[in-house]
């Protein structure tokens, strides 16, 4: 069986190394350029703390069967309380005449990146084709018929159609050429007297998966979004909805990447701490099978990030937020314009409240060469309605509702808190409503609902939605800083602790 690597994120004293990426970060996220044996150096340090280290001990353990003298750790050493800043005694204690100590309290989380299982074939040497065939695994493939002598213009919006399927970055556009390798049909059918039909087939058997009058496309489309928009994106989504069922219906060790990334999708978007600790399996499982799949670490960030929002999951709490990060990065470092991993990336550095690069990350993920459908304009929509209230993020959350009307109850607690952070708690009560009842479990929609009952002056309610909090998150308290509740405007804050305070106040009484 082939070797996996294990990779380790030190969490202390609000820094991280991050051994995979060879990168040490501070508080604030900005890495920490140190050399090669400073961070060897640290690394075994942060592997063995609260114990003493001799000066010869540190010496063989960095630089093992080598002649150097002690200047070169004394360097190293003052690399690392330089690095550290005003936390340096916090972190690492001097003992004189004897060694160091490092003090500060450490956290690990290992990521073991080998194959899934023990039956996992060990890794085949790199091939260009294996290399293509990993790619191809990535997307479905769809090809748009343009029939031979239709009229110029049906053939001109054929060809625009293709043009926009091939927007979006899980999709591959096949030319007719290629027909024989695609997934997926799409066909346009005319109908006396009326709208013509779209049709979309599975390309290997004929069948027909989906159709809808091209007219419906039209009556739906708006200022954001032409007809071709919306019609690609339902096509998009019935290809992605027919690629779910099929994984499901695939053994284990025959789901690809993708198909995991699909069945993760699925579950984290049920919001509940079963199913994201499910979505969390799969793609760990799916990051392990192809490292280089973008796609997979983007979604992995977003799962992992709810062990800081909602304390689910592996690992919790401020460690999560900083490895969700971790991930994030990592993942548009594979892919920089890929519209998922940048609403993802956009979405943990609002977390870190980075708010001016979630802000600007967020637009780049809306307005990019590539479209990412409805779950990224969801968080990129929440990431700009805390950074910059206003009319953007509630049109957008709007359009999102036209683009697709069957799209998950998130998108009825997003767009309440657009509304909420906009000054508009009665227009956020019904979405919010909404959301809550199909999903109580979610943590978010309840903070959300407290501000707005609270500001309205419905007491009764918000004080149920607090109670539905702290079964959910006992003890949660927002001046911990814990979970979402993160504000561009520091009025806004306000409001949520003054909220709070409003229901404890009538809880005393």
């Amino acid at each position: 069986m082939g070797k996996g690597i294990d990779a380790r994120d030190f969490h202390f004293a609000g820094f991280r190394l991050e051994s995979a990426r060879g990168t040490l970060s501070g508080p604030d996220g900005q890495d920490h350029r140190i050399r090669p044996k400073t961070f060897s150096l640290l690394v075994h340090l942060l592997e063995n703390p609260g114990l003493l280290h001799g000066r010869q001990e540190l010496l063989e353990a960095v630089w093992p069967g080598i002649a150097v003298t002690d200047d070169s750790l004394t360097q190293c050493i003052s690399e690392l309380r330089k690095a550290f800043g005003a936390q340096a005694e916090e972190i690492l204690r001097t003992v004189p005449r004897r060694g160091y100590i490092l003090i500060a309290e450490v956290k690990v989380h290992s990521w073991n990146l080998s194959p899934a299982s023990p039956s996992s074939p060990a890794t085949p040497p790199f091939s260009a084709s294996k290399a293509r065939d990993r790619e191809e695994a990535r997307h479905a493939s769809v090809i748009v018929e343009i029939p031979d002598g239709i009229a110029q213009a049906e053939a001109s919006g054929l060809a625009l159609l293709s043009a926009e399927l091939a927007r979006y970055e899980d999709l591959r556009v096949r030319r007719a050429a290629g027909r024989e390798h695609a997934d997926y049909r799409v066909r346009l059918v005319d109908v006396d007297g009326g709208s013509p039909l779209v049709f979309l087939d599975e390309a290997s058997t004929n069948t027909v998966l989906w159709s809808e009058p091209q007219a419906r496309s039209e009556e739906a489309a708006g200022p954001i979004d032409s007809a071709r928009e919306i019609l690609a994106n339902r096509i998009a989504r019935q290809v992605a909805v027919d690629s779910r069922r099929k994984a499901r219906n695939k053994a284990h060790h025959d789901r690809t990447a993708r198909d995991l990334c699909l069945l993760a999708a699925d579950h984290h978007q049920r919001a509940t701490e079963r199913d994201t600790l499910l979505a969390i399996e799969l793609l760990e499982s799916a990051v392990a099978l192809d490292p280089d799949y973008a796609q997979a670490r983007a979604w992995l960030a977003y799962a992992i990030q709810r062990g800081f929002t909602q304390g689910w999951g592996p690992v919790r709490g401020e460690a999560a937020r900083d490895t969700a990060l971790s991930m994030a990065r990592a993942a548009l470092i594979l892919a920089p314009y890929s519209p998922l991993c940048l609403s993802r990336l956009a979405y943990c550095m609002m977390l870190h409240g980075k708010w001016s690069e979630a802000e600007s990350t967020a637009r780049m993920a809306l307005n990019g060469p590539y479209r990412g459908g409805v779950k990224v304009r969801i968080s990129s929509c929440e990431v700009l309605a805390h950074a910059v209230p206003g009319e953007d993020s509630i049109e957008l959350m709007k359009a999102v509702l036209k683009l697709d009307p069957f799209c998950g109850p998130t998108v009825y607690s997003v767009l309440g808190r657009c509304l909420l952070m906009a000054g508009r708690p009665a227009e956020a009560l019904p979405h919010l409503r909404w959301c809550a009842t199909r999903l109580p479990d979610y943590a978010p929609c309840h903070h959300s609902l407290v501000m707005a009952c609270v500001e309205t002056g419905n007491m009764p309610d918000a004080l149920l939605a607090w109670r539905e909090i702290q079964r959910i998150q006992p003890g949660w308290d927002p001046t911990a800083r814990t979970g979402p509740w993160f504000f561009g405007r520091p009025a806004d804050e306000q409001r949520m602790l003054d909220a709070v305070e409003a229901v404890r106040a009538v809880k005393i009484r």
